[in-house]
């Protein structure tokens, strides 16, 4: 499990993941997952995403080999360019739905 130290957190936009892996949450109060911001986490298996998020940049889970779950709520209006690319194998998964009306890129 996830705690608050293990993210750095810039005016609710989150930068960097440095927590060990496994079921992520991502704290409340993050309104916009930066670019590349978990890229390489190679033990992260799943994310949730709390409501109020808005955003996920481009390659944000790029080369998360492990990840088989992501729970994305309603309040993600976009998603970057290869934000899921290289080796991410949520596409394929249930836990993984992106939001109507979400634009992807």
């Amino acid at each position: 499990m996830s705690s608050n130290n293990d993210f750095e957190i810039e005016n609710g936009v989150l930068v960097k993941y440095t927590g060990a892996g496994g079921d992520v949450v991502i704290p409340d109060g993050v309104v916009s997952i930066g670019e590349e911001a978990f890229y390489s986490s190679v033990s992260l298996t799943s994310i949730t995403i709390p409501d109020g998020v808005t955003s996920i940049g481009d390659g944000a889970f790029k080369c998360c080999t492990s990840l088989i779950s992501i729970i994305i709520p309603n309040s993600v209006t976009s998603i970057g360019n290869g934000a899921f690319s290289a080796g991410s194998r949520s596409k394929d998964t249930v836990g993984f739905e992106i939001p109507a009306g979400c634009k992807t890129d």
